[in-house]
């Protein structure tokens, strides 16, 4: 049984709304009891990266990657004309999204993005009767593979852990979650794969290379826009991740990055030139990575997030609209066309 979410396109023009001044005199170093894990390194350490030491981390995915994902990503593209599938086209819908401050995940003790998690309660109770269906008529052989693109695939991570935090389906029951141009939803979200039994490949986070959106909430803040935050939510100065990192949210699981054809989208300066799909992780410990394994790839993937930093992008006017670097580094149907097109090479 495959879900798919997909999420509308929607994105306003806030231009010129931080200043780039990394003056944080509004910083406060207050915590919730709540640790970022392994993911703690000072951010002044990811400025080491670049295109010669990040290769090193890369390693091209295989054919049949590619062509799993180019089949999700399709389906993520058709959900589009599905009806039952609502995306963030609703008043409603984007007011639990722009509520990023975190909160507790399940009994976990997890910090997770409250706005989207509330909107994957709702989506959880909607599919329980199909999944209990599901489960019924298949007993043991039942598999659930969860996938989205956008929001929609936050959402998607969000109920596969959900049915196992609730004891619905084990973790055997569950094929890895497939999200593609996702943005982070927990602050320290290792943790929440540990404490539910589920293996770190149980999240695959497809990136296109120059998505604004996977970087929206893992991207560091300058010191002003950390202020700001801080200021029009309370919840956010005791924030853990904000506070050590500058970021929101922080990635989870195994990370790839998708960079199309040159045509399509120019390269990116830390990626080999070329269409290729890579896997992110430690070359030493790609098969069972340990704790500072992950805070090497950890550190590698804010640099990358940072670079183009989103407030760089947003400041572009040339970059809204139907030709638009916005949309088109992060439109699902590109998605599907650079992953299709890696498969017929």
């Amino acid at each position: 049984m495959d879900t798919v979410w997909e999420n509308k396109r929607f994105f306003t023009d806030n231009d010129n709304l931080f200043e780039e001044e990394d003056d944080d005199d509004y910083h406060e170093d207050g915590g919730c009891g709540v640790n970022c894990d392994e993911e703690h390194t000072a951010p002044e350490a990811d400025d080491k990266w670049d295109r010669e030491s990040f290769v090193k981390l890369l390693a091209r995915a295989p054919l049949g990657d590619a062509r799993l994902f180019a089949q999700l990503a399709f389906l993520c593209n058709m959900a589009y004309v599905i009806p039952e599938i609502k995306g963030s086209d609703s008043v409603a819908s984007w007011q639990a999204n722009l509520l990023f401050e975190p909160t507790a995940f399940e009994d976990t003790g997890v910090l997770v993005h409250r706005g989207i998690y509330e909107a994957a309660k709702g989506i959880y109770e909607q599919l329980m009767p199909e999944i209990v269906e599901h489960l019924r008529a298949h007993k043991d052989g039942a598999r659930l593979r969860f996938t989205g693109h956008s929001l929609g695939g936050s959402l998607a991570l969000l109920v596969s852990l959900m049915l196992v935090a609730r004891g619905v389906v084990g973790p055997e029951s569950l094929l890895p979650v497939v999200t593609f141009g996702a943005p982070s939803v927990f602050c320290g979200g290792q943790r929440v794969l540990e404490a539910l039994g589920v293996g770190e490949d149980h999240v695959r986070a497809v990136a296109m290379h120059r998505d604004i959106v996977p970087r929206a909430f893992s991207c560091r803040y300058p010191g002003h826009a950390v202020a700001v935050l801080k200021r029009l939510n309370g919840a956010l100065r005791t924030h853990p991740c904000l506070n050590s990192q500058k970021v929101l949210y922080t990635p989870m699981g195994t990370t790839y990055i998708l960079q199309p054809d040159g045509k399509a989208s120019p390269h990116h300066p830390f990626l080999p030139e070329g269409a290729a799909l890579f896997r992110v992780a430690n070359p030493e410990e790609r098969a069972e990575p340990s704790g500072s394994g992950r805070a090497v790839v950890a550190s590698a993937l804010r640099a990358f997030l940072n670079s183009p930093h989103p407030l760089e992008t947003l400041s572009d006017l040339s970059a809204y609209g139907s030709e638009g670097a916005i949309l088109r580094d992060h439109e699902s149907g590109n998605y599907f066309r650079a992953l299709y097109a890696l498969t017929k090479v």
